[in-house]
């Protein structure tokens, strides 16, 4: 028996590469390793069932994952953003939404720097 591993999901008629998954044979029979050989772990169709649309859902996720983009960068990739990457998407007496916000803000930075008279 496999104890304290982590463990991968693998589907299809063929077994496993490792021991180290848990083998959904043919969408019908979830199966584990008991250190000689693969025995049924469960038969249990609606288990089996709620796994696979499980794993359609992460399938689904990863895709949206790939495809998904913030100012042109890949979520998947996770991008650090800055300033630069934001835009001000309001507009104002100093304020143009078609600016990024690093840009806005040393415009008013730039405002403000007034010479403080004694």
């Amino acid at each position: 028996m496999i104890n304290n591993k982590q463990v991968s999901l693998w589907r299809g008629s063929d077994p496993p590469p490792t021991i180290y998954h848990v083998w959904i044979l043919d969408d019908l029979i979830l199966k584990i390793y008991n250190g000689t050989e693969w025995v049924v772990f469960s038969d249990e169709v609606t288990l089996i069932q709620r796994i696979n649309e499980l794993i359609d859902r992460v399938t689904d996720l990863e895709l949206f994952m790939n495809n998904s983009t913030i100012n042109g960068l890949n979520i998947k990739d996770n991008p650090v953003l800055n300033a630069t990457n934001l835009k001000t998407a309001s507009s104002g007496v100093f304020i143009d939404e078609n600016e990024n916000v690093s840009d806005t803000l040393k415009k008013l930075d730039k405002l403000l720097d007034i010479e403080i008279i004694e």
